[in-house]
């Protein structure tokens, strides 16, 4: 009950920022043509390398132990304005040397400077959001992970309007939004604005335990963005802008299904840890799962069910057929990765053993790059998908399969059994119902399919229904809320 009270509380923060970056790979797609779109995606992707190999180490500790340093914050958030003064000046070189290599040249100053606001503003915000996450901080945590994406979208909308369309009009517009987000939730951000202080032993400490899991997630990011580079490679800028529309709206959606699943889910299983041991976490990991595969199967069936008048619904016409036919690999292979991410290979970062989580992350990178190269050879676009999708498959098998031998990791059957009983009515629903031709009839397709969804999985779980709705509707403030 615990885990959905609290997935509750960070739903908004969950719903609004990660819709709103799904809904920006469609709208885009109105604006800008393969080749401009194809240079804003790369710069989303070297913004997040920048985060991943600069600052990663430093979120992730704070993610972890934060809460250990309660009685030291002080000498927390001194380290913490140096560490953010030091990455400043590494991400400002690192973004630099990543456009010259990813574009052949140097680019023009606007690019240059756009990218680098986007980037430092964004990795900002990710770190202080993942901070207020740890600290239970949730009024910081929702303007952090939703100001951003929001407002980004509408100031990007209004700004190609009035202005140009081009990325670095959208760029700008996005790192607007970030900072403005950092402005509006500082004063709710648990800190204290102090010196910087170069504390060495938290810093070894911290870099000893982030270390590995930034090597992990920097293998990670080649699986997530390597089919770009790759066809970037092969088919330059506009092949790489085609492409990604699909590939993009699979890994959002995938993305916000499970981030809506698992946010309070993390914290809850660090907090059995602390108190009981390992293996008093692994009947919440199991809870933790199965809320992660009722999300994430429903969503990957009904974008396959309704693939053709969501494509067409959502995306400008140059984009269409392409996106048509990778979409629903595209999600598919969202699904296996997000699945594995916060379920499996979370038990690498609970239990502290994240060379593991390196060893699996390494494994992705390779499969992916090898499987997409020879797919995108074969059959295209749709063929370098596909690659991705057997190469994460395979990982995902295998990490399973290791974290319930070491770790006695599992998955409860007859949760796993409701979960795919209550899609397929969902399923059953959608077949039968003729198909859409209209944005409204989509949108009543979705309706039907969730509503059935929801009905199936309440018949399946009605106890926990029961008291989800019952907390829903109490006015009274619950006992243990953080």
């Amino acid at each position: 009950m615990m885990l959905l009270r609290r997935t509750f509380i960070y739903m908004p923060a969950q719903i609004m920022g990660p819709l709103a970056q799904f809904l920006a790979a469609a709208i885009w797609t109105y604006f800008l043509a393969p080749e401009a779109f194809g240079t804003y995606v790369l710069v989303w992707a070297i913004q997040e390398l920048a985060l991943l190999l600069v600052l990663s180490w430093w979120s992730a500790y704070a993610l972890r132990y934060i809460t250990s340093h309660n009685d030291d914050i002080l000498r927390f958030d001194g380290v913490e304005i140096a560490i953010q003064l030091a990455a400043t000046i590494l991400q400002t070189l690192f973004v630099a040397l990543a456009l010259l290599v990813v574009f052949h040249e140097l680019p023009g100053m606007n690019l240059l400077a756009a990218t680098l606001a986007f980037t430092l503003t964004r990795n900002l915000t990710w770190h202080f959001a993942d901070r207020s996450r740890a600290s239970s901080a949730i009024l910081a945590y929702t303007i952090l992970n939703s100001c951003g994406s929001v407002l980004g979208l509408a100031f990007g909308i209004v700004a190609v309007l009035l202005f140009a369309p081009t990325p670095e009009i959208v760029l700008w517009s996005y790192a607007l939004a970030q900072a403005l987000g950092l402005v509006l939730a500082w004063s709710f951000i648990r800190t204290s604005t102090l010196r910087p202080r170069l504390d060495l032993s938290l810093v070894r400490g911290a870099f000893a335990y982030g270390a590995p899991l930034m090597i992990g997630n920097a293998l990670a990011w080649v699986a997530m963005h390597g089919l770009r580079f790759v066809v970037e490679h092969e088919q330059g800028l506009a092949g790489v802008g085609l492409i990604s529309v699909g590939w993009w709206l699979g890994m959002r959606a995938t993305t916000f299904t499970g981030q809506l699943a698992t946010t309070a889910g993390f914290t809850l299983a660090v907090e059995k840890v602390r108190e009981a041991g390992q293996r008093a976490a692994l009947p919440q990991l199991a809870s933790n799962g199965a809320l992660l595969l009722a999300a994430l199967i429903p969503t990957v069936a009904g974008v396959i069910m309704l693939n053709a008048p969501l494509v067409d619904a959502l995306v400008s016409e140059p984009y269409r057929a392409i996106t048509r036919d990778i979409l629903p690999l595209a999600i598919a292979t969202g699904a296996v990765r997000i699945f594995r991410i916060h379920a499996t290979d979370q038990c690498f970062l609970l239990f502290n053993r994240p060379k593991l989580d390196i060893i699996f992350a390494g494994a992705e990178a390779v499969l992916v790059l090898l499987a997409c190269y020879i797919g995108l050879h074969l059959d295209g676009g749709r063929g370098a998908v596909m690659g991705c999708l057997i190469a994460n498959a395979i990982v995902t098998l295998a990490s399973f399969v290791t974290v319930n031998r070491i770790f006695g990791y599992y998955l409860r059957p007859l949760d796993v059994l409701r979960v795919i009983v209550a899609v397929a009515a969902m399923m059953l629903v959608l077949h039968i119902l003729p198909p859409a031709h209209s944005r409204v009839e989509l949108v009543g397709h979705i309706l039907a399919g969730a509503i059935t969804f929801a009905l199936a999985i309440a018949a399946g779980f009605p106890r926990i229904c029961g008291l989800a709705i019952q907390r829903l509707l109490s006015l009274r403030p619950s006992p243990s809320s953080p």
